[in-house]
């Protein structure tokens, strides 16, 4: 379920913390593309999905993430 976009804030801001130590952790690309999404920032969680899935390719979760957020990406981008 989307978060709220108090909680979509807040969770944007841990995930980029324990970032800086831990740049290697598929799930906090994961958590952080769950938060921009939740903040409307399609394009940036595509990246950050996409950042998860170069580290653990097999994560079906993960790629189906990215692939529901793909339709809303490419709608905000033919929107004037």
């Amino acid at each position: 379920p989307p978060l709220p976009a108090a909680s979509g804030a807040a969770a944007l801001s841990a995930c980029d913390s324990a970032l800086r130590a831990f740049a290697d952790d598929a799930n906090l690309y994961k958590a952080r593309g769950r938060a921009l999404a939740s903040l409307g920032r399609n394009e940036e969680a595509a990246l950050a999905f996409q950042s998860a899935l170069r580290l653990q390719p097999e994560d079906a979760e993960t790629t189906g993430m990215l692939r529901d957020l793909q339709p809303q990406t490419l709608v905000a981008k033919a929107a004037p």
